[in-house]
């Protein structure tokens, strides 16, 4: 019955539209815009020095987001690259009690000294956590859209992420694409980031790029073309 039905990744479209059995009226793509800040820390001035063995994973502790499996991926690091000083930084959630479990399964993999759980951070802290750390990982299964892997390019952070739901499309080419619970695969891709600074520096350069689409003036901009459409469209009909 709506004028138009927006959705927030192309993923989500189709879901719906698999779940209506018919065609959806006026659907609308509208990807979300990335805060500023995370832009503002990517300049010369925001930037500081990359601490190359901190990997960041901005998450909540519910089931879908496979935490677990970046917590493996640490410990399969450091089988890997036992010179390496890893430490996985955890950003997220509402209060850092939530990650109890995770903190015992870090213990229990015998890598609870190279996890940190920050719990919620401000925005901007959380910016230059991602502009100084190696590259974000993200296991999650689940997603309507991938913002924080935006973030992450917007803020000059590569990204690692599953090829689940709407990750791919989140993400497109300007990120490392791993199969879901692959700790394997995504140790492999962090160590890359480690040894390869071309590599590194490429994922970035196409990360910075990717993430020019989903400005804060290209959301209005989009929303606005959206609107006026609507608007000519519902005009027609009464007319």
């Amino acid at each position: 019955a709506a004028t138009a039905n927006i959705f927030e990744s192309r993923y989500l479209m189709d879901i719906a539209q698999q779940r209506m059995g018919e065609k959806i009226r006026n659907p609308k793509l509208l990807y979300i815009g990335v805060n500023e800040e995370f832009y503002a820390v990517s300049s010369p001035k925001g930037g500081g020095r990359i601490d190359r063995t901190r990997i960041l994973l901005v998450s909540s502790p519910q089931e879908h987001k496979d935490n677990g499996t970046c917590i493996l991926a640490i410990k399969l690091l450091c089988e890997k690259r036992p010179d390496v000083p890893w430490r996985l930084v955890v950003a997220g959630g509402q209060d850092v009690s939530q990650w109890e479990n995770f903190r015992r399964q870090a213990d229990q993999l015998g890598v609870g000294d190279r996890v940190e759980f920050l719990g919620p951070v401000p925005l901007r802290q959380l910016a230059v956590l991602m502009r100084e750390s190696l590259c974000l990982v993200n296991a999650s299964r689940v997603e309507s859209f991938c913002m924080v892997a935006v973030e992450a390019m917007a803020a000059s952070c590569p990204a690692i992420v599953t090829d689940c739901t709407s990750m791919p499309e989140s993400v497109g080419d300007a990120a490392v694409v791993v199969q879901a619970g692959a700790a394997g695969q995504f140790a492999d891709a962090a160590l890359k980031f480690f040894e390869d600074d071309q590599f590194r520096a490429e994922c970035i350069k196409r990360g910075l790029s990717h993430a020019s689409r989903f400005t804060r003036s290209e959301f209005e901009k989009n929303i606005t073309s959206i609107r006026d459409e609507v608007v000519v469209k519902s005009a027609y009909v009464v007319n």
